[in-house]
């Protein structure tokens, strides 16, 4: 299915960078585990170290993963590393070499990313025997508990406002502070009760996007980095980034229901409804995001910015304003200011592959 392996083609200091990158997040583990957002895009890695450092450099890491995986929760660990690992970057590798079209690569790898997330939820559902979310809070309340700077943390958190106190326990604490006892179970009891909300909107909206970004890098990376080779790399077909565009017809698809569900939530007032409008508004808004982005390189690009100035400045701004690159993609895709309504047939552009 991908090039057969080939030890020769393996660059010796790109495989120890990407060996080291995949100790690091080996050693971090279950850290790791519990961002979606950050645990996604590591496949994206395997997918460029294929091309970057070699196959052979690639799967090495690939199985390092699941074998840490293996070391951290067994069978169970081992099986989920190996799915969100795996089939995204292999996939991505395989469409790179057959040349396959690059949205349908990005859409396969989102969907696996995304079924793979789903399925680790699934697992750690039935291993703490309930619900995921409530064995997150206690087992965050055990590492408060143990944490010698809980009560700074707590304090501080009711200092800035983000807990309160009862009037009549927050003027006894002002006058004494024997209640601090007291005013500690009841903040820590708010703070938990936060935390599951938040977890609750932010565990599925995490999945979706970080499947989303994760099957986007996975598919345009390898892709990206066999452009700039100048031939040493055999290279599949990838429109530039500045000509990313949403078509009409599909932002009419996602905002079409992302409305409705919005006016059924604020008629009806329910809860459900506000957990699905926040998760779907997640997706629809990372893909605005992303088309700022696009718009973003598009108007660098013009004023001939260097490609790699581009993307870093993309990235700052993605990391830092990100609510600026949403309103340029929400621009674009109302004013057409590129002048696009579909991207143009997978051929590459010179200029950005410098």
């Amino acid at each position: 299915m991908i090039r057969a392996l080939d030890i020769r083609r393996t660059r010796l200091w790109p495989s120890v960078a990407l060996v080291l990158v995949w100790l690091v997040v080996c050693w971090a583990g279950g850290a790791v585990a519990l961002v979606p957002a950050v645990a996604f895009l590591l496949p994206a890695t395997l997918s460029l170290g294929a091309l970057w450092a070699g196959r052979v450099a690639a799967l090495a890491c690939g199985a390092l993963a699941v074998a840490a995986g293996y070391l951290w929760g067994g069978p169970a660990g081992a099986l989920a590393v190996a799915l969100v690992t795996v089939p995204a970057p292999l996939y991505a590798v395989y469409a790179h070499d057959k040349k396959l079209p690059f949205w349908r690569s990005v859409l396969i790898c989102a969907g696996a990313l995304l079924l793979a997330g789903l399925l680790c939820v699934y697992m750690a559902t039935r291993a703490v025997g309930g619900d995921l979310v409530l064995a997150l809070r206690d087992t965050l309340e055990k590492l408060l508990g143990a944490w010698p700077q809980s009560d700074a943390f707590l304090s501080a958190l009711y200092s800035a406002g983000v807990l309160t106190l009862p009037e009549n326990l927050a003027a006894g604490l002002r006058v004494s502070s024997l209640l601090w006892p007291l005013a500690r179970a009841e903040l820590l009891k708010q703070f938990l009760t936060v935390f599951e909300a938040g977890e609750r909107l932010a565990m599925p909206a995490q999945i979706l996007t970080g499947a989303m970004l994760g099957g986007l890098f996975a598919a345009w990376l390898p892709r990206r980095y066999a452009a700039t080779q100048a031939g040493r790399v055999p290279a599949a077909p990838m429109p530039p980034m500045r000509q990313w565009v949403l078509p009409r017809r599909v932002a009419v698809a996602m905002g079409g229901p992302l409305l409705l569900l919005g006016a059924a939530m604020l008629m009806s007032g329910s809860d459900a409804l506000y957990a699905a409008f926040y998760v779907l508004w997640a997706g629809v808004r990372l893909v605005f995001v992303v088309q700022g982005a696009a718009l973003v390189v598009f108007l660098l690009a013009k004023r001939s910015v260097r490609p790699r100035w581009r993307y870093t400045l993309v990235i700052a701004l993605y990391l830092l304003f990100d609510n600026a690159l949403l309103l340029a993609g929400i621009a674009d895709q109302l004013m057409n200011i590129r002048r696009l309504r579909m991207p143009p047939g997978n051929t590459h552009d010179e200029e950005d592959e410098v």
